[in-house]
Parts: structure tokens; sequence; C-alpha cells
């Protein structure tokens, strides 16, 4: 059974998805913060979520570079 802490990490993921410029990323990260604390997240859980957030700003720069 999946934990709270984990799914929370997949939805926040989910969303990740769904911004496309890196002051999105950081609105989603900061908003998110407070919710981030309610859950007992691990620092693996954190370390996963950091990670995701870095490969999709890697992601969104490429694009820019590849329309500019």
């Amino acid at each position: 059974m999946e934990t709270e802490a984990a799914a929370y990490c997949r939805l926040f993921k989910a969303a990740l998805v769904f911004t496309h410029s890196r002051e999105d990323v950081e609105d989603l990260w900061r908003i998110n913060a407070e919710t981030r604390r309610r859950y007992d997240l691990t620092e693996v859980h954190v370390a996963d979520l950091v990670q995701s957030v870095r490969q999709h700003l890697e992601t969104l720069r490429k694009r820019e570079i590849r329309g500019a």
C-alpha cells in the first residue's frame, strides 16, 4: 500500500509536468512547502522531489534553447 508521503510525491511530480517555466516550477515548490511539512517525508522522498525538479528545469532549459 502506498504511503501518504509517496502519494504526495507522485502527485507533485504529476503537477510538475504542467509547469512551463522556471517561475512556474518555483511557484509550485513554494506553494507546496507547507504541504511537504505536513507529510512525513523522508530524506529519500525529498531527494526524489528535488531530483525531479532539477530534471524538469533542465528539460525546460533545453526547450528554451531550441526555441531561441
